[in-house]
């Protein structure tokens, strides 16, 4: 009888704790393809949101704060950890492409903007001396 609660013991405090930290890994690395694929194409796309990776890392952080400093809890640091580093990773990608795409934008709006003089055509302005008897013209001082 001891054996079985010893079986049972060790698979819900090893096994099942272990499956786990497993399967989030695996689902924290879900998007891995997508930015890779975004990285590789040089920009987000309108399917690629990368907003949920910005609440991966707040998640992932505060799992692994709270895993070590209060309940030191081995399976919850490592079931958090992997999510942690990957979302940084995530998040730097998504921002290159980010400003890579503002970059663009704005290169593009410089080359639509036509090429302006920078000269002034218009007639000078007219400042009139009252103590000068041939009242000169003299352009006005800005």
């Amino acid at each position: 009888h001891n054996t079985t609660m010893t079986l049972v013991g060790i698979f819900l405090d090893l096994i099942c704790p272990s499956l786990g930290t497993v399967m989030t890994t695996v689902v924290y690395g879900a998007p891995i393809l997508d930015l890779r694929r975004a990285l590789l194409a040089g920009k987000l796309g309108d399917d690629l949101d990368p907003f949920p990776w910005t609440m991966l890392t707040g998640n992932c952080l505060g799992w692994v704060v709270y895993g070590y400093f209060q309940g030191r809890d081995p399976f919850l640091v490592a079931a958090n950890l992997p999510g942690l580093i990957l979302s940084f990773w995530l998040n730097s990608g998504a921002a290159k492409l980010q400003y890579q795409e503002i970059l663009e934008i704005q290169r593009l709006q410089a080359l639509q903007q036509p090429l302006q003089e920078q000269w002034d055509a218009s007639p000078p302005d007219i400042d009139i001396d009252d103590d000068d008897e041939n009242m000169q013209r003299r352009p006005q001082q800005l």
